[in-house]
């Protein structure tokens, strides 16, 4: 869509006059000063129907008109109806009168007698000014639902104020619009001591440009992350007047690259642990290997005990390189185990025992089985 940016080349405008002559010398010059007349009506109804049917640029319309509504009323129904701008004309202009016009917002007012020069001037500021304010409306509309946060900061003095913000800025803070007026920009930011916070501060207050990715926390203390962009707005004097903050909400994207990275630094680990797990797991094979050897050719029975518990603990490392690469994988155990915690105990008693010269383990185990959800591997580590 293109916003008009100049004029209509001949304006079409509707005449409300109950006075015939007038409403006929009106018309007359409306077409000499270039103005093409689309219809005359002298009451509530047949201006309605003329706006409805001929969709005029511009109405002018007498104040007393026949019928029950006047022509402030009938201004009313037609702003309503259709927006298009109104121009009022006069005879007489009391107080009263003038400040029930005013609440229709016309945009002129003529006094009868009136020249054809004014008539031109009033009309064409008031064609520029709906033009404006057809402009000003959609961009009102664009910026009040726009998707990404938007803040408007007053230029005053050494005050830099929160004049404006859209409803996607109040979702942003989890505050309402009259919570967030009058704060200064910064008030979100988790920790204010941060250096693109102090930049962004500084860009505001110097009124430069500005582009920084900060982390804040909403008013009921969740934290979020917003991309956000500076800009101050310069008047015509080139002097800016406010600066403009754009703020993009990006929480889940930031939180989807931290779960990538994670899956990244976890298939990192993966791979790291199962080439250490192959390494020593063929140093268990070996330790095992001879111990079966030498565990054939002994012939005291102590002996033949500790190439037991030597057997026992490389099946125990064996297991723990396992769990290791379960986690590593997060992969969960396809059946759960259970172990009688007094025989894993029994089984490790020569290696708790062996810990240390200066430690001494006592056991005092249960005569009946105790059955826990764990596997032996898993208790001789909380053991050790």
């Amino acid at each position: 869509m293109t916003l008009p940016t100049t004029l209509p080349g001949r304006a079409r405008v509707l005449v409300v006059e109950d006075e015939a002559l007038i409403a006929l010398d009106l018309e007359s010059r409306l077409v000499e000063l270039g103005y093409e007349v689309v219809g005359i009506a002298d009451n509530r109804d047949d201006a309605v129907d003329l706006c409805r049917r001929k969709n005029p640029n511009l109405v002018l319309m007498d104040i007393s008109i026949r019928g029950d509504m006047d022509g402030i009323e009938t201004a009313r129904d037609l702003v309503e109806m259709r927006d298009v701008p109104v121009i009022f004309l006069t005879a007489y202009a009391n107080d009263s009168t003038v400040e029930r016009a005013a609440e229709v917002s016309p945009y002129g007012y003529l006094q009868k007698p009136f020249h054809d020069r004014t008539l031109t001037a009033t009309i064409k500021v008031a064609l520029a000014r709906h033009m404006r304010d057809r402009r000003l409306g959609v961009l009102a509309h664009v910026v009040s639902s726009a998707p990404i946060g938007i803040v408007v900061v007053e230029v005053k003095a050494d005050e830099r104020p929160i004049v404006f913000v859209n409803e996607a800025f109040c979702q942003i803070s989890g505050m309402p619009r009259e919570r967030v007026l009058g704060n200064r920009p910064c008030f979100l930011a988790e920790d204010p001591s941060d250096e693109a916070v102090t930049r962004l501060s500084d860009a505001i207050t110097n009124l430069t440009t500005y582009s920084a990715t900060l982390r804040g926390r909403r008013s009921n203390g969740e934290r979020f992350w917003s991309r956000l962009n500076v800009s101050p707005v310069m008047g015509r004097n080139k002097l800016a007047s406010h600066v403009v903050l754009l703020h993009a909400d990006i929480t889940r994207e930031r939180d989807a690259q931290d779960a990538f990275a994670e899956v990244q630094r976890v298939a990192t680990l993966g791979e790291f642990s199962a080439s250490i797990a192959h390494d020593f797991n063929n140093v268990l094979q070996v330790i095992q290997t001879f111990a079966k050897l030498a565990r054939r050719s002994a012939t005291e029975p102590s002996v033949q005990d500790d190439l037991d518990q030597v057997m026992l603990g490389v099946e125990s490392g064996s297991a723990l390189t396992r769990k290791l690469l379960d986690y590593t994988r997060r992969e969960a155990e396809t059946a759960q185990k259970v172990s009688d915690l007094n025989s894993v105990i029994r089984q490790a008693r020569k290696i708790l025992e062996s810990v240390g010269d200066k430690t001494e383990v006592e056991f005092n185990l249960s005569p009946e089985p105790l059955f826990v959800p764990l596997g032996s591997a898993s208790i001789e580590q909380v053991l050790l």
